[in-house]
């Protein structure tokens, strides 16, 4: 099209300012808020003043197809329009034919001043499958024919037009937006004109170019007022058809524009620097204008510059006092937050006694006058006000009560007499003390916003260190036991025979024999080769026996020994492949900001040579998570057999892996996977429903039943609820992640095995362990503290159409699938672990076929008291984290990064706040 035409490329590229209504910033040129990424899935119409409204203010008639975001901002400025949803992104074709079915009527059309086309499908197909995907480049082909047939048509017109195409933000390799990456915030502009010339020198600006640039710039162009709270400049290499003097007044009102908003916003203006440069440019500029005739072009680019540089100080200055922060809530919101954490502190190292409220009735008025007094003092004072707790409507007062209300409590009870008298426990295992320790260390890191941006390697640090001390302790304890061993009395013919069969191997029982004198007699009865796989193991009474495998042994020295049995391999090597697992879960997915962009083995995966590869391992992969819940087979396991059979299923009809019979053959027709993916919902619904049932029936069962039924109901129940979630996560992560999903479900069976069931941690600790592993997940799945990491097709999965409530649970569950389900893990390991400690009791008194209905409560209540230990010990784990890092975050609110880095984090763990708050509530209603 270049060589065929008269027209110059002029490109520059934007600086995307984020993810935040970035058509706010395009049309209006002001810079959003955080806070719109909220606001972003519920626009509202756009009142400050823009481009479209000016536009239509001024008669000119404008056109509209593609994003309805662009309708529910600009109501009623369409001469014609029709809009599609832009939230269901797994739509890439339909979405797109719908505006260019309007483009033929339109160009045939002259009763427009303005068209706008909004195409989404390339933002989809990066959304769904990636940037890499075979899918982008016939998209790319289609843009392209789109803009040539644009061009080459309204040439024909020989009218004078002007071609926009751009993007309103760039893509990550993940497919994903949002975050400050070179490749989702630089993105293209370009200018198509026949009023172009041809010319070998471009104008270069001197400053980093933004995307509230374009709002002025087609303004001007245009020949509309800029609008009023604009902080964008001109881009001067889009002003070709105009001499230098309408170029040094364009940039001259727009300068005035900027100047006008700067009085508004900014105090003693023009005591500051950049107003300086602002006289500056304007005396330059006179100057020209009474040496017109003499004037050389190296005079005009020097104003040029002069203006963009003191617009860009003004627009940066502005910008800074644009952002206003209501202090009082700050600290108020920090105060609470902090008088719970003591309070649960204290509630979590006390020795449980009741609190009972002994103050005098004078202190609790003097505790009431200081917060009133509090409260006087900050609504006076001009920079604490806060329009939230210091107004007079109904909303205002509510906030007032519940959170003066709330400090009242917290103060009154820290102050009560019999409640600050704890008896505090200090973890007693080395476990526990890390568990702990490391809690505060990972809190304590959030003063870096080095360390928040790259919080995946604290996580991935402490799980590994965690796994190397529980492999130590193991070893420790065997060692110990061996050579705690008392002496073996035995004569010299026989301690020697023993020696020799112990150092090859042998075999050995002891039994001690108590004479008349209660003196210890020892014999030892050797066990052949052929009768060591049938060999039980003894009592633990005999102090002198070491349970090995299964088996066995008495030693009288660690010498002596045979090298199987020197160490306890098999909890070694189990302990091993856990943190073999775990680095291989980290290879999967990069995440964090230094080397998010990597490539790592999903990008590798995911290339179409090797989709193969892909589809085998996710084969084997659902395999491998259907034989892990095998057992009885029952109702809740065939329903698990059919969920797996359906993801299977929507993963190939989908296209994201090939038949596993024919793996180099693709599917011959790819669809949307509704219906597989609906039936995945249908047996989740179905198979919690009958979790719910089965553990409703066990809590509140009033007959006898036998031991094995109790350890059969509680514990099946709690799996299922962990298997419907496994079925749900297979289906809502994307398809390299199977593979993630299966190894997470091996790592945890090996780590009860060999680490939970061995080591029996307080059900508190236990909690804290599955909390660090729950957050190791979630970013092993690809998620960081960045919004761009956010996988926005998981909401869509079998969805016709835009449903907000779906599409955010879906969201959720996407996203934090992995904390999810190690909370779920952690409820099974309390019930089985427990059930094992009812049965044993039971079996002790020889009553398992007559059990009384008080010893069943008593199951009962010693699973809900483990329960509440663990929601108690997570709620301090989110207060001590929240408390500090509110801190950082108001300490820091005038960062560099606290938009980038600071605030993402802060909405993370408010929604992690809010999940462990929902999962709390359920678990203890049902208990």
């Amino acid at each position: 099209m270049k060589e065929s035409s008269e027209c110059e490329f002029v490109v520059t590229f934007i600086k995307f300012i984020g993810i935040l209504l970035s058509l706010k910033a395009l049309t209006s040129g002001t810079i959003p808020g955080f806070v719109d990424v909220v606001l972003n899935f519920d626009s509202k119409a756009l009142t400050e003043d823009n481009l479209i409204s000016q536009a239509y203010n001024s008669g000119r008639k404008v056109v509209f197809y593609g994003d309805d975001t662009w309708v529910n901002l600009f109501p009623g400025h369409f001469t014609r329009t029709e809009g599609t949803t832009s939230f269901f992104v797994t739509d890439y074709t339909e979405v797109d034919n719908n505006v260019t079915r309007h483009i033929d009527h339109e160009l045939s059309a002259s009763d427009w001043d303005l068209m706008v086309l909004h195409y989404l499908g390339l933002d989809h197909i990066g959304h769904t499958v990636g940037p890499t995907s075979p899918l982008v480049k016939p998209k790319l082909q289609e843009m392209d024919d789109i803009v040539q047939k644009l061009y080459t048509t309204l040439e024909k017109k020989e009218e004078n037009f002007l071609l926009l195409v751009c993007g309103d933000h760039g893509m990550s390799d993940q497919g994903s937006h949002g975050g400050a990456s070179d490749r989702e915030v630089l993105v293209p502009a370009v200018f198509l004109s026949p009023s172009f010339n041809r010319r070998d020198k471009v104008w270069k600006s001197q400053r980093e170019l933004l995307q509230v640039d374009l709002a002025p710039t087609l303004s001007v162009l245009m020949g509309l007022p800029i609008p009023k709270n604009n902080l964008g400049q001109v881009l001067i290499a889009a002003l070709e058809g105009l001499n230098n003097e309408e170029k040094l007044n364009t940039m001259y009102i727009n300068m005035q524009q900027i100047v006008k908003l700067m009085e508004k916003r900014v105090s003693d203006f023009e005591k500051d620097s950049c107003y300086d440069l602002y006289l500056h440019a304007v005396n330059l500029h006179r100057s020209f204008l009474d040496t017109q005739t003499t004037s050389s072009p190296t005079d005009v680019s020097l104003i040029l510059h002069s203006y963009e540089s003191a617009m860009e100080s003004i627009s940066r200055k502005i910008s800074g006092a644009l952002i206003t922060y209501d202090h009082y809530s700050m600290l108020l919101a920090i105060l609470l937050l902090f008088l719970t954490l003591i309070v649960c502190i204290l509630l979590t190292v006390s020795s449980r006694q009741p609190v009972s409220l002994t103050l005098s009735s004078s202190t609790v008025i003097l505790i009431t006058l200081l917060v009133s007094f509090s409260h006087v003092t900050f609504c006076t004072s001009q920079s604490l006000y806060s329009t939230y707790l210091c107004g007079r409507s109904y909303t205002s007062v509510a906030m007032q009560l519940v959170s003066f209300g709330s400090i009242l409590f917290s103060l009154i009870t820290l102050s009560s007499s019999n409640f600050i008298q704890t008896n505090i426990k200090l973890p007693q295992s080395s476990l526990s003390r890390l568990l702990w320790l490391g809690t505060l260390f990972h809190t304590l890191s959030f003063g870096s916003s080095s360390f928040v941006e790259e919080e995946h390697q604290t996580w991935y640090f402490l799980v590994m260190t965690f796994y190397l001390v529980a492999m130590t302790m193991e070893v420790k304890g065997y060692v110990t036991k061996v050579l705690q061993k008392e002496k073996i009395y035995a004569d010299n013919r026989t301690f020697s025979n023993i020696s020799v069969d112990l150092a090859t191997g042998g075999f050995y029982e002891q039994n001690i024999v108590m004479n008349k004198n209660g003196e210890k007699k020892y014999h030892f009865k050797h066990f052949s080769n052929s009768r060591r796989n049938n060999f039980q193991t003894i009592s633990d009474n005999f102090d002198q026996t070491l349970l090995c495998s299964d088996k066995a042994i008495t030693t009288h020295s660690m010498i002596s020994l045979h090298w199987r049995f020197l160490l306890p391999w098999k909890q070694i090597g189990g302990i091993f492949t856990v943190m073999l697992l775990g680095r291989c879960m980290r290879t999967i997915n990069q995440t964090g900001n230094k080397w998010l962009n990597t490539p790592d083995l999903a990008d590798w995966l995911m290339l179409p040579q090797n989709k193969a590869l892909l589809s085998f391992l996710v084969f084997l992969s659902h395999l491998l998570i259907l034989f892990a819940y095998c057992g009885q087979w029952d109702i809740e396991y065939v329903c698990f057999i059919a969920g797996i059979f359906s993801c299977y299923k929507y993963r190939i009809t989908t296209g994201g892996v090939n038949i596993f019979m024919d793996l180099n053959s693709p599917i011959s027709q790819v669809s949307k996977g509704i219906w597989e993916a609906r039936l995945v919902f249908f047996v989740v619904l179905l198979m919690n429903l009958i979790a719910v049932i089965k553990w409703l029936h066990f809590s509140k069962e009033k007959v006898h039943i036998l031991p094995e039924k109790c350890k059969e109901m509680s514990v099946k129940s709690v799996q299922t609820f962990q298997m419907s979630w496994t079925l749900l996560i297979t289906l809502v992560l994307r398809t390299h992640n199977t593979l993630l999903v299966a190894m997470v479900i091996v790592q945890e069976a090996l780590l009860w095995r060999f680490v939970v069931k061995k080591i029996k941690l307080p059900a508190k600790y236990l909690a804290i362990l599955c909390w660090w592993m729950g957050q190791t997940v979630f970013f092993q799945q690809s998620n960081s503290n960045s919004m761009s990491t956010v996988d926005v097709s998981a909401g869509y999965l079998g969805l016709e159409e835009y449903q907000p409530v779906l599409v955010v649970f879906l969201l959720f569950c996407s996203t934090y699938a992995g904390p999810i389900f190690w909370l779920l893990t952690l409820v099974k390991y309390i019930v089985v672990l427990k059930a094992k400690q009812v049965q044993e009791h039971f079996k002790r008194k020889d009553q398992s076929n007559d059990v009384n209905g008080s010893d069943l409560t008593c199951a009962r209540s010693s699973i809900k008291v483990d329960l509440f230990e663990c929601v108690q010990a997570l709620v301090l784990e989110r207060l001590l984290t929240l408390v500090f890092y509110c801190i950082v975050v108001s300490s820091q609110r005038y960062h560099l990064f606290v938009w980038t880095v600071f605030s993402p984090k802060l909405l993370y763990e408010g929604m992690l706040t809010w999940m462990l708050t929902i999962f709390s509530f359920l678990l203890l209603s049902f208990c």
